[in-house]
């Protein structure tokens, strides 16, 4: 005889997930096996976890329209690849910044608007 099946709020597991927490700390505090949330929930905590990096992604975007720099740095290096380079010549460290982020305002020569990531109040 299989045991009762346990019950779990859809709409818990989802915000869990949406929270960051992985499959074993939402087992966890829902006090059942990591294999039942796994099962039966993937398609929710796949779309929870999705809809949570589209929403950081957004406040990162946010941040670098809003002129942090450090935040334009970081989508730089992740998004176009930009790196710094480390190099090491006779007990010297120099480090090379490859594709320096551009911070001066540019403007749309088709509309006269400034597409600058950083606004000029």
């Amino acid at each position: 005889m299989a045991r009762p099946k346990i019950e779990l709020d859809e709409r818990a597991i989802e915000l869990a997930a949406s929270l960051g927490g992985n499959n074993s700390e939402i087992a966890d505090a829902f006090e059942c096996d990591e294999g039942t949330i796994r099962k039966r929930f993937s398609e929710i905590l796949s779309k929870a976890r999705a809809k949570r990096k589209m929403k950081l992604k957004e406040m990162l975007w946010q941040a670098c329209e809003n002129g942090n720099i450090t935040a334009m740095i970081w989508m730089s290096k992740q998004e176009l690849g930009y790196s710094d380079k480390v190099e090491q010549n006779n007990n010297q460290t120099i480090v090379i910044k490859e594709k320096p982020v551009d911070t001066s305002p540019k403007t749309d020569s088709r509309a006269g608007l400034d597409t600058s990531p950083i606004s000029s109040n």
